[in-house]
């Protein structure tokens, strides 16, 4: 007769043997990546992937599907949006409207993964401001920054001007006006003679005849290229560098209707005529101040973001699953595994705005 073993028993050693498969598990199937004890199990990585790159299969189930050396890039990244997240939980930080703001231009993919980058950029400029508070920021330096950034970004802020332009042209030199090629250099009296048929064009405007029908009859402009004289409109950039600088002198100087008086160029003479304008209307300084004070505040305290993040990389206790790759001390990446294109020797991350750069000195690139 056989004999039976206690239900306790029988529920002990049931136990046993799930805690050794989990044990066996846990051991199998490591987290994706860790970072200072904050880890990326493989379900999460194979979740986020899709979003970051499309697998080569079309479809995803294991870590063949994938690009060896993308997987190695994304984990790169997750690495540093980690030690972000890290810092500041830490400092109790959380990303403002503003960060959310300053970062809304930046490319992301889309899904899951790419709300979880937006709201990482954002801490990225949380704490870009706290380290630049810390950093203790010169308000001078500031300001002056500030300046600079109005002046380099002035043509592209508010409405752009523009002039539109009638001419009429005496050459004097023999030219291909289709081509622009000189055929024959022109002579003082070819000049003198120009200049005697440009004052008798204008003599005739101002006995009344219009600006157009002068042009049909005296321009050598061929009519295809400027019927009525009429040339164009162009934006107050494009009138600085039309023509000679004795053109362009000429031009801004001109009101709306009148008659410039025959300017001299290389190949002739021309009789100019502003037939409209709109004027620019760019935002003072006073005006843009606080946005671009901003912008110079964030760029010198990128500073201290990237020594931070350079010490911070270079003493993070960071794994990675040897399937996946192995996290190189030297390049601060994650390397694709043995036989792999290697990612190379530095990383773009969208978080960092740049390039990683390992440097025992703070790290020069600005953070964008």
């Amino acid at each position: 007769m056989k004999r039976l073993r206690p239900r306790w028993a029988l529920l002990a050693l049931f136990a046993l043997v799930v805690a050794a498969v989990g044990s066996a598990c846990s051991v199998v199937d490591p987290p994706a990546l860790s970072v200072d004890g904050t880890e990326l199990s493989r379900s999460e990585l194979f979740e986020q992937l899709p979003d970051y790159v499309q697998p080569a299969t079309g479809v995803a189930t294991t870590d063949e599907d994938f690009d060896p050396s993308q997987v190695a890039s994304f984990l790169t990244e997750r690495t540093y949006i980690f030690l972000i997240q890290n810092e500041l939980a830490a400092r109790g930080i959380e990303p403002t409207d503003q960060d959310r703001a300053a970062v809304a231009g930046e490319s992301v993919p889309d899904g899951d993964y790419g709300l979880l980058l937006q709201e990482a950029l954002a801490g990225r400029e949380a704490l870009i401001r706290a380290l630049g508070d810390e950093a203790g920021v010169d308000d001078a330096a500031v300001d002056e920054l500030a300046q600079q950034l109005y002046e380099q970004n002035r043509s592209a802020l508010g409405t752009p001007g523009s002039t539109c332009l009638s001419a009429i042209l005496v050459t004097a030199a023999d030219i291909d006006l289709t081509t622009g090629e000189v055929l024959e250099e022109a002579t003082d009296a070819d000049f003198e003679q120009a200049l005697a048929d440009a004052e008798a064009a204008k003599a005739k405007i101002d006995a009344g005849a219009s600006f157009g029908s002068v042009a049909e009859t005296d321009s050598d402009f061929p009519a295809e290229q400027a019927p009525n004289g009429e040339v164009g409109c162009f934006s107050d950039e494009e009138v600085a560098t039309l023509g000679s600088e004795a053109l362009a002198g000429v031009i801004p100087d001109l009101a709306v209707g009148e008659v410039s008086e025959p300017v001299r160029d290389d190949i002739g003479y021309y009789l100019l005529t502003v037939t409209s304008r709109t004027e620019s209307e760019v935002p003072t300084f006073d005006e843009v101040a606080e946005q671009f004070r901003q912008e110079a505040r964030r760029q010198l305290a990128g500073d201290a973001f990237d020594t931070w993040l350079a010490q911070q990389l270079a003493e993070a206790d960071i794994s990675v699953d040897s399937r996946f790759g192995t996290w190189n001390d030297e390049i601060l990446a994650v390397d694709p595994p043995t036989g792999a294109t290697p990612a190379g020797p530095t990383t773009t991350s969208p978080v960092l705005g740049g390039d990683v750069v390992p440097s025992d000195e703070p790290v020069a690139e600005e953070v964008g």
